[in-house]
């Protein structure tokens, strides 16, 4: 099965977003593809997904075949249009903890 969208990750699919979007794709069992163009890539490849070369507002595909596709594609889909909703999960495991500490610590003066 597979399902269309428009990216709408700032900047596209470079390092980081591509990171971010390989480690929800391992989540899952099936077997995960991201089309552009016609090309296919595995969607569990950072390597493979920045040579793809998705920038933002460019239509992709996602396609998934497995036990739990329709999950798969539901997740990855959501990340390409609203990748910010993905950082609530990181926070979560403890990936912006300092970041959120940062802003009610003490200032600093000047010496």
């Amino acid at each position: 099965m597979e399902r269309s969208t428009i990216v709408r990750v700032h900047e596209g699919l470079h390092a980081r977003p591509a990171t971010r979007f390989v480690r929800l794709a391992k989540g899952f069992e099936s077997d995960v593809e991201l089309v552009k163009d016609g090309k296919a890539v595995s969607a569990k490849s950072s390597v493979k997904l920045m040579l793809l070369a998705v920038k933002e507002n460019q239509e992709v595909t996602v396609r998934a075949n497995g036990a739990d596709a329709i999950e798969a594609i539901e997740a990855l889909i959501g990340y390409l249009e609203n990748p910010r909703a993905g950082l609530d999960d990181e926070a979560e495991a403890g990936g912006s903890e300092t970041a959120a500490a940062a802003p009610a610590s003490e200032p600093v003066a000047p010496a």
